[in-house]
């Protein structure tokens, strides 16, 4: 507005000129009292109608930049109807107030700009409509020519803001419309989502609660498009802090947030019934926890990256209790095995299998000590029976398979072969009433070449088929 203002004040230097006219500068007609043309010193000009040598009523005034106003005058100053045209091109046509544009008007800016709607003393001020060169459009209450107040912005991309404005920008409580079907409801401050307010996009994601600087922040809750609902604190978008989380599908999570990953402590409840209470990061079971499962076991210790590592304790439904090592979910390293039987299991378990040397505790007292291999007696070892039998020497699969000894309870001793648990190639039987067989057997019966010796030393060889005898020499 500085061009108005210096049209002002070249009309306030010229108004007492126009008071002293002197016919050498009207150039025609009555520059008193009547209609005629005036010349300035500066070559400035006035045309229309005077009343004591002043502008009254009609006329039209070119400044020596070019600029003209033409309209009503009263006692030399621009006051009623009129158009101004600045030099620059810019003009504005409506209502004057003692040189100013007062009231209803129209101002056409340099840049494009145009406004409609009310003025106050050279100002914007009031109910109007400002259109922009890129299309965009605003209507609605300014201040001292700065959007202020109740009014609605038509973007040029298609967006719209309704709602309210302070110093030019978006303030207070409002409603924004993307394009995009995006949709906004609630506070601004500064041209961003600012307090309270509804955030929904056109695929189904909905966002209520607190904003700051145009992000999620401070309390909300929002629903995904994949129908996902947490409830809880932000930080920038993100979950930050204690929230709750529904996972579409899966299950529920109560807990910790950290940069928007279950991270701390929290519970874990899935719709399958499965149950974790305790530490997480990164989204996964991490630290110490627990894990109830719907079946009613229970596996409890520490968790790595979503998987039990290290010492830990694994309750079954059925009353059965591993306490040891874990690694991946499975038995691994030094751990007991308790059965709810009575029975015990102790040793080294290779991927949830006991592997090495253990030792079983059967609750009847059986006992064994050795080697183990896929959940098996396998290898070098030891059965001690309840009632004093034992069998020393190879297992295979859970069987005396190999070379092994057998000392039963009665007296009764066997040192040799054996095949699936039983007798099997050749051995040395000793009965305990002083008999004694070397030879060979198969599938625990004389079978082949043998030796039968007796208590008074007596000895037969004979060839044995299935316990028969076939010949003896």
């Amino acid at each position: 507005m500085n061009i108005i203002n210096t049209l002002i004040l070249f009309l306030i230097l010229i108004a007492g000129q126009v008071a002293t006219v002197s016919a050498k500068q009207c150039l025609k007609g009555d520059c008193d009292n009547g209609q005629g043309t005036y010349q300035f010193d500066d070559g400035s000009t006035y045309a229309g109608y005077f009343k004591k040598g002043r502008f009254q009523g009609k006329g039209k005034l070119i400044f020596k930049d070019g600029s003209s106003y033409e309209g009503d005058f009263n006692r030399n100053l621009m006051h009623g109807q009129g158009k101004l045209i600045f030099k620059d091109g810019s003009s504005y046509a409506g209502d004057f107030n003692r040189n100013l544009m007062h009231g209803q008007g129209k101002l056409i800016f340099k840049d494009g700009r145009e406004y409609q709607g009310r003025f106050s003393k050279d100002k914007i001020y009031g109910k109007g409509e400002m259109i922009y060169p890129d299309g965009s459009k605003y209507r609605g209450n300014f201040k001292s020519g700065v959007k202020n107040g109740i009014g609605e912005l038509t973007y040029a991309n298609g967006d719209k803001y309704s709602g309210s404005f302070k110093n030019n920008q978006l303030n207070g409580k409002g409603a924004f419309t993307f394009k995009n079907g995006d949709k906004y409801s609630g506070f601004f401050k500064n041209n961003q989502f600012n307090g309270q307010g509804v955030f929904s996009d056109s695929k189904g994601l909905k966002y209520s609660g607190d904003f700051v600087d145009g992000n999620f922040h401070g309390f909300g809750e929002l629903k995904k498009r994949n129908g996902d609902l947490y409830k809880g604190s932000f930080l920038n978008n993100v979950y930050q802090g204690k929230g709750n989380l529904k996972i579409s599908g899966v299950g529920e999570y109560k807990g910790d947030f950290l940069q928007g990953r279950m991270e701390g402590s929290g519970e874990y409840i899935y719709l399958n019934g499965n149950h974790y209470v305790g530490a997480f990061k990164k989204n996964q079971y991490h630290g110490a926890g627990t894990l109830f499962f719907s079946n009613g076991s229970k596996l409890k210790g520490n968790f790595l990256q979503g998987q039990i590592e290290g010492t830990g304790e694994y309750i079954y439904l059925n009353g059965n209790r591993y306490v040891g090592a874990f690694k991946k979910n499975q038995y691994h390293g030094t751990g007991t095995l308790f059965f709810s039987n009575g029975s015990k299991l102790k040793g080294n378990f290779l991927q949830g299998q006991i592997e090495g040397t253990g030792e079983y505790i059967y609750l009847n007292g059986n006992r064994y000590i050795g080697t183990f291999k896929n959940d098996q007696f396998h290898g070098s070892g030891a059965l001690f029976f309840s009632n004093g039998s034992h069998y020393k020497g190879v297992f295979f699969q859970g069987e005396f398979h190999g070379s092994g000894v057998y000392n039963s309870s009665n007296g009764l001793r066997y040192t040799g072969e054996f095949k699936s648990g039983v007798y099997d190639g050749v051995g040395d039987l000793h009965y305990p009433d002083g008999h004694r067989y070397q030879g060979q057997f198969k599938a625990g019966l004389f079978h082949g070449r043998g030796v039968f010796t007796y208590p008074n030393g007596e000895q037969v060889e004979c060839i044995y088929r299935e316990d028969k005898i076939i010949q003896c020499q």
